[in-house]
Parts: structure tokens; C-alpha cells; sequence
């Protein structure tokens, strides 16, 4: 009888831990609701669409309103992207975060920096960029919330160097 106390305690105790340890780390991460974790799901989704060369879902997460150096709406935009995706068949990203800002004087306004590697193939780590030929970018871009979704407002590119996106 005491033996199966004893364990019947270890088993409740491992219990208890185990759900103090689940708590502390849903504590520690990301809420859903935080602005920069659904600007990270953003990029992601970006990313995801762009190495499937998917036009509508690219342009899902591009605003209505989207203007650029290089284009004055969105439509131009997403002629720009169509015509990336066609000249380039195996699109590979490999992105790093560097910077999100979220604008307290204007609700709903955000930026986000972002270095990108493109290449024809899978990138697993970023010492694999020194190895291959891969464009390097970072992408300055204006986030906008529109109707409880973050979404790219406007866009700025430039080259960068391979240790640049290291960094």
C-alpha cells in the first residue's frame, strides 16, 4: 500500500511539473495577440507563398493601398512579383528578422526589416550562403493593419553583402 502511494505521489508530482513547465513556456513566448508575433507569422506566410510562386497568396498580404519607388498600386506590384516568379522557377528564401517597430504614435503602424536570401536551392544555414551565388536583400518594409491584419504597405530594397545578412 505505501509503495503504491509513493508512486502514485512521483506520478502526480511529474504531473504537476509538467504542467507548470507547459505554463512557463506558453508564459515566455509569443502571445497571438502581440503585434510583433503576428508581424513574424506575416513574413512567414510571405516567405511560404513566395517559394511557392503563389501570386494570389503573396498578394493576400499585400495592401489595396500599396505603393513604392517603383510602383504606384499594387497591381504593378504584383505584375513585378508574377514576373520575378516566372523568371525564376525553384525559388529558395532563407530570411532573418532584424528588426520590427511597432509605431505607438500611429495605431495600426508598423516596420519590419528583413535580410533575404534568394536561391535556386535549399538553404538549411546560413554558412551554405557564403558557399553559393545567393541575391542577398534586405527589405525595409511599412506594415499597416487593415480590418485585424498586418499587411505591406510599402517596400524598400537594396543588395547587401553576405556578411551584412550574417550579422
Amino acid at each position: 500500500m505505501m509503495v503504491s502511494f509513493l508512486s502514485a505521489n512521483k506520478q502526480n508530482r511529474a504531473a504537476f511539473f509538467s504542467i507548470l513547465l507547459i505554463i512557463f513556456t506558453a508564459a515566455c513566448s509569443d502571445k497571438p495577440d502581440d503585434p510583433r508575433h503576428q508581424i513574424k507569422i506575416l513574413i512567414d506566410q510571405v516567405e511560404a507563398a513566395a517559394e511557392k510562386s503563389s501570386v494570389k497568396s503573396f498578394s493576400e498580404h499585400v495592401s489595396e493601398q500599396y505603393k513604392d519607388k517603383y510602383h504606384d498600386n499594387r497591381q504593378q506590384a504584383m505584375r513585378s512579383v508574377l514576373g520575378y516568379f516566372h523568371r525564376n522557377r525553384n525559388i529558395h528564401l532563407f530570411t532573418r528578422i532584424s528588426s520590427i517597430e511597432i509605431n505607438e504614435q500611429v495605431p495600426g503602424s508598423a516596420k519590419a526589416s528583413v535580410n533575404v536570401a534568394m536561391t535556386g536551392t535549399q538553404v538549411d544555414s546560413a554558412e551554405q550562403l557564403l558557399l553559393l551565388k545567393a541575391s542577398i536583400y534586405r527589405f525595409d518594409l511599412d506594415l499597416r493593419k487593415e480590418d485585424d491584419q498586418w499587411m505591406i504597405s510599402s517596400a524598400a530594397w537594396q543588395r547587401i553583402q553576405a556578411r551584412e545578412f550574417l550579422d
